[in-house]
């Protein structure tokens, strides 16, 4: 299948997309940084994020990872340390765990970020309402601090990976953000980790300063200024011009590009999986043979090839998270078998993101001539990220949502809890099946003896019910003017400035 020729078929949608890059390249340049001083980072991303790690996707994290801490600090392949706030815990038992938190740690507004502090971190994540991670802590039957350095929580059934998701649970100052919200808190946001808020610009800019009372290793930048630029070009204009010293998040094509103008060019494979979340309720996608009709109408092999020069990998499954990991099951491209299934008349929506994932308007335009070939009528539905995230969270997403799955905690857990069971962020797709299946696993020793429950899930998530469609694993390309050293992107996707110079 050409997609050349699929995506002529939407001139008008491209040039409504040419034009809106225009108008992002025409309001950047009006609000670019200014120029470099000595020990400063200039930072360019796709978007603005959520800076309140309760209610904000993972994405966030590279710029509020400046400021704030992970309760337990991994390594760059996930590898549990015990070298941050939490420095050591024990397992004495199957549904309990003991925690030893630093001495010492305090938040730039004073407080303390004690056992108390983690405890109520750990609980925000569970109760919190719009909590993007209280799928995550059901099984948590309570958290308490027992003194200033202790925290115990325990869980209702056993779960061998509790310690892991502490991983991507980041410590927040308890008065504060009870004083003043996760709307005041993004606004003003606080922390424990080596830097700290200097300055926001609404829809502008965030600038960070090293926090000279923190704990640790102070950091050797005096300064990080993150900036938004929506198109991959104009991220990579800026660091070749100067303008900026860091752009992230760019396509395969900018890399290249920019390796050909003698910038520096960091390649990486992360956890990072695009997906396509079908949502069940609503006809025509609560009949399962449309479902199993999407599926097998997406050639996943044409889409990394014809627009990202093979530089993505293709992946039909959901669980294996961890990058080169092969699915027991992935879906399969079979568009005749595809158009067998579907129903005359059959019409959804596609939703896609127009500020996240490179070249996420091509990807949304061939899958959309893919299922159109099989005679499903699609309508484009182009929209900020966080709108989309609004629609799902809210429960109004109707039809099929593209979205990158980023499993910060490197085990099939992390997937399996956040999309599949009944509290899952998405609830895209119900099925009892689902949590049984969770609960089961979690009961074993390990992820390695809970993998034959994970891909049994993954078979009846992409095959049997076929509500959610893996598409691809991108490479992460970020272009680093030539002064820059020692920045570090992992492959769990997080971002480490506290070593960076420039």
């Amino acid at each position: 299948m050409s997609l050349s020729r699929m995506t002529r078929k939407r001139p008008a949608l491209l040039a409504v997309l040419a034009a809106s890059c225009v108008l992002a390249a025409g309001w950047l340049a009006g609000s670019a940084p200014a120029q470099k001083q000595d020990d400063t980072l200039r930072v360019v991303i796709a978007a603005q994020v959520n800076l309140d790690p309760i209610t904000g996707s993972r994405g966030g994290q590279w710029v509020w990872g400046t400021f704030l801490e992970p309760l337990i600090s991994v390594d760059s392949k996930g590898n549990l340390l015990k070298t941050g706030i939490i420095t050591n815990w024990t397992h004495p038992n199957p549904t309990t765990w003991r925690f030893t938190v630093r001495k010492g740690v305090k938040f730039t507004n004073g407080e303390a970020g004690n056992a108390y502090a983690v405890a109520n971190s750990i609980a925000l994540n569970k109760y919190a309402t719009g909590g993007i991670l209280n799928t995550y802590f059901q099984n948590l039957k309570y958290v308490r601090a027992i003194n200033p350095t202790t925290v115990v929580a325990v869980t209702t059934l056993p779960q061998f990976n509790f310690a892991n998701q502490l991983g991507t649970v980041y410590l927040m100052p308890p008065k504060y953000y009870k004083q003043v919200g996760t709307t005041g808190f993004r606004a003003a946001p606080i922390g424990t980790g080596p830097f700290k808020v200097d300055n926001i610009q609404a829809g502008r800019s965030i600038t960070v300063v090293p926090n000279t009372a923190y704990w640790g290793t102070k950091p050797k930048l005096n300064q990080i200024t993150f900036t938004y630029a929506p198109d991959p070009a104009q991220r990579i204009a800026l660091v070749q011009s100067g303008a900026a010293d860091v752009a992230l998040d760019l396509t395969p094509a900018g890399g290249r590009a920019a390796s050909a103008a003698k910038l520096q060019v960091l390649r990486v494979a992360t956890t990072l999986k695009l997906v396509m979340f079908t949502f069940t309720k609503q006809a025509p996608l609560n009949n399962v043979k449309v479902r199993k009709a999407i599926s097998m109408a997406i050639d996943r092999d044409a889409i990394v090839k014809g627009i990202f020069q093979n530089a993505y990998q293709a992946d039909g499954g959901l669980l294996n998270v961890i990058p080169g990991e092969k699915a027991k099951n992935p879906a399969k491209y079979d568009p005749t078998a595809a158009k067998a299934l579907v129903p005359a008349g059959t019409s959804l929506t596609l939703d896609y993101p127009t500020d996240r994932y490179p070249n996420m308007p091509e990807v949304a335009q061939a899958i959309a001539q893919m299922l159109e070939n099989v005679g499903i009528k699609v309508k484009l539905v182009p929209e900020p990220y966080t709108a989309g995230v609004v629609k799902v969270i809210g429960g109004t997403m109707s039809g099929l949502w593209i979205t990158g799955a980023v499993p910060n905690v490197p085990d099939s857990n992390f997937l399996a809890q956040g999309f599949l069971t009944k509290n899952s962020i998405s609830k895209n797709c119900i099925d009892r099946r689902f949590d049984a299946g969770t609960a089961a696993a979690l009961t074993k020793k390990d992820a390695a003896a809970a993998q034959p429950i994970y891909d049994e899930m993954d078979k009846l998530a992409v095959k049997d019910l076929a509500c959610f469609d893996p598409l691809y694993r991108p490479v992460t390309y970020d272009v680093l003017s030539n002064s820059v050293k020692s920045f570090v992107h992992s492959p769990l996707n997080t971002v480490y400035f506290n070593t960076t110079t420039n």
